[in-house]
């Protein structure tokens, strides 16, 4: 399992989100369906204190489970479970079925986008690759409005973080200067991500 491991405002790795990652793969590591977690929220962005929340998206694809098991169950809302003494984990389900994607990508190209957060899991190199090659032989008018559809998804996500980095952190952008340099930082991300595939 790949563990990424952010730090918190004073620099401190934050071994309770090593904990609560470990937990959440032993808790749905055991469903084929199972991809990863798409981390997200202020750990990932460096501006998490003490009682700072997990927030993760649980990456399930439905095509590896020909039957309704516990965890397609799970993924019909958003729940939340303790981690022995660790911050709350909020954990969303997200059903990244290439079928299901490829129908809707050029509309709504967000529902792609999560699988190039930093994810945790084993099973999401082989989505990634296969999505790089899918792109890659799209016209490059479609690709582009489809990379440029997945960053800006990113970049409005994380800038719903945008009012608690403030109250954490002195030297805040506004958030239009905040909101342009997350979507420079994903559009290079993503187009590192799909050129390395």
């Amino acid at each position: 399992m790949k563990v990424f491991n952010p730090r918190d405002l004073n620099g401190q790795p934050q071994t309770a989100f090593i904990e609560a990652t470990r937990q959440a793969h032993m808790r749905f590591g055991v469903f084929p369906e199972f991809v990863g977690l798409a981390l997200r929220g202020s750990l990932t962005k460096g501006y998490s204190t003490e009682g700072s929340d997990v927030d993760a998206i649980m990456l399930w694809d439905s095509f590896l489970s020909s039957q309704k098991l516990a965890l397609q169950e799970l993924a019909q809302a958003d729940f939340k479970f303790m981690v022995d003494g660790t911050p709350t984990v909020n954990l969303q389900a997200e059903d990244i079925n290439v079928a299901v994607i490829l129908e809707d990508v050029m509309y709504y190209p967000s529902k792609l986008s999560n699988i190039f957060r930093p994810v945790t899991g084993k099973k999401v190199d082989l989505y990634r690759k296969y999505w790089a090659i899918h792109l890659a032989g799209l016209p490059e008018s479609e690709r582009q409005i489809i990379i440029r559809g997945m960053a800006i998804s990113l970049a409005r996500d994380d800038l719903l973080g945008w009012s608690k980095m403030v109250e954490r952190v002195s030297s805040v952008p506004g958030p239009q200067d905040y909101r342009r340099h997350r979507l420079e930082l994903w559009l290079g991300r993503l187009d590192h991500f799909l050129a390395e595939q």
